[in-house]
Protein backbone atom coordinates (compact mmCIF):
# COMPACT_ATOMS: atom_id res chain seq x y z
CA UNK A 1 0.00 0.00 0.00
CA UNK A 2 1.27 3.32 -1.11
CA UNK A 3 0.41 6.31 0.98
CA UNK A 4 1.08 9.68 -0.03
CA UNK A 5 0.30 13.74 1.23
CA UNK A 6 -0.02 16.53 -0.69
CA UNK A 7 1.19 20.01 1.28
CA UNK A 8 -1.24 22.66 1.17
CA UNK A 9 0.11 25.55 3.30
CA UNK A 10 1.16 24.31 6.75
CA UNK A 11 -0.97 21.01 6.55
CA UNK A 12 -0.72 17.73 4.68
CA UNK A 13 -3.57 16.26 3.36
CA UNK A 14 -4.02 12.53 2.24
CA UNK A 15 -4.25 12.15 -1.46
CA UNK A 16 -7.22 9.67 -1.57
CA UNK A 17 -8.22 8.36 -4.81
CA UNK A 18 -11.57 5.84 -5.37
CA UNK A 19 -11.47 3.06 -7.63
CA UNK A 20 -12.71 3.40 -11.42
CA UNK A 21 -15.99 1.45 -11.41
CA UNK A 22 -19.08 1.19 -12.82
CA UNK A 23 -21.83 3.26 -11.67
CA UNK A 24 -25.63 2.64 -12.25
CA UNK A 25 -28.39 4.77 -12.40
CA UNK A 26 -31.08 3.58 -9.56
CA UNK A 27 -34.01 6.20 -10.31
CA UNK A 28 -36.53 6.71 -8.00
CA UNK A 29 -36.89 3.30 -6.46
CA UNK A 30 -33.46 2.98 -6.12
CA UNK A 31 -33.50 6.84 -4.33
CA UNK A 32 -36.52 5.61 -2.08
CA UNK A 33 -34.41 2.53 -0.83
CA UNK A 34 -31.77 4.97 0.09
CA UNK A 35 -33.68 6.90 1.98
CA UNK A 36 -34.76 3.49 3.60
CA UNK A 37 -31.39 2.47 3.97
CA UNK A 38 -29.92 5.55 5.77
CA UNK A 39 -33.22 5.72 8.14
CA UNK A 40 -34.01 2.61 9.04
CA UNK A 41 -30.72 0.33 8.42
CA UNK A 42 -27.86 2.90 9.78
CA UNK A 43 -25.39 -0.11 9.93
CA UNK A 44 -25.64 -1.36 6.60
CA UNK A 45 -25.91 1.61 4.93
CA UNK A 46 -22.62 2.75 6.52
CA UNK A 47 -20.87 -0.45 5.82
CA UNK A 48 -21.80 -0.12 2.38
CA UNK A 49 -20.97 3.27 1.69
CA UNK A 50 -17.32 2.87 3.51
CA UNK A 51 -16.63 -0.26 1.41
CA UNK A 52 -18.25 1.86 -2.29
CA UNK A 53 -20.82 -1.10 -2.66
CA UNK A 54 -23.85 1.25 -2.14
CA UNK A 55 -24.44 2.01 -5.42
CA UNK A 56 -23.72 -1.78 -6.48
CA UNK A 57 -25.94 -2.84 -3.46
CA UNK A 58 -29.28 -0.51 -4.66
CA UNK A 59 -28.56 -1.46 -8.42
CA UNK A 60 -29.06 -5.32 -7.48
CA UNK A 61 -32.31 -4.60 -5.40
CA UNK A 62 -33.97 -2.83 -8.35
CA UNK A 63 -33.26 -6.53 -10.41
Amino acid sequence: MNISYTKVDDYLLLDLKLEDKKRFNIGKYGLIKLEYLKKNKRGLYTELLMKDKLNEYLYERLK
